[in-house]
């Protein structure tokens, strides 16, 4: 396992404590998010989360009202 240590120093270039643990905690957070991110999607993309965040189309912006009041006004009467 020292060997690993003295490795990871030779490529850093230093002999430094903080900076060794700065660089490992970094890859450790890196790893660790990387992890929890595809986790996630896993969980977002799953069919029983799909079913419970359906998507509900809100009300029409007023510009999609004017064009179907627009295009419903060439048939009066039939609506």
């Amino acid at each position: 396992m020292f060997e690993i240590v003295e490795a990871i120093h030779k490529v850093l270039k230093t002999e430094s404590t903080p900076v060794f643990v700065m660089v490992i905690a970094g890859l450790f957070a890196a790893g660790g998010g990387a992890a929890a991110w595809i986790v996630d999607q896993g969980y977002k993309n799953s069919a029983e989360y799909r079913e419970e965040h359906k998507k509900v189309p809100g009300p029409l912006a007023e510009w999609q009202q004017v064009l179907v009041v627009t295009g419903l006004s060439q048939y009066p009467g039939h609506f």
